[in-house]
């Protein structure tokens, strides 16, 4: 995926606009908020699954209208597998 960032204007490509829904990871600051944040106001709007650490930040994301998953991916592996076949079962769209 490219972004184009200027003081006015963002544009993705890769066909991230036709995605149906979209998992971001480290949504709850620095950079991958920003590109959650970014995604959801695509014209499509797609559903954005916004994986983070921090409870009260997803809490924000969540009044924002994405999908908040809290989810450490420093976990043990077998736990994270969990994890994530967990969103995969809440979120089918995202395998597309």
């Amino acid at each position: 995926m490219f972004a184009k960032i200027s003081s006015t204007t963002t544009t993705m490509s890769s066909g991230i606009e036709q995605s149906k829904s979209i998992l971001v990871t480290g949504a709850t600051s620095g950079i991958g908020r920003a590109l959650a944040l970014a995604i959801a106001n695509l014209p499509t709007k797609p559903q954005v699954i916004a994986v983070g650490r921090r409870a009260q930040r997803l809490d924000e994301l969540k009044n924002r209208g994405l999908n908040p998953v809290k989810l450490d991916l420093t976990s043990n592996p077998a736990d994270l597998e969990v994890a994530l076949n967990q969103i995969v079962e809440d979120y089918p769209e995202v395998r597309t």
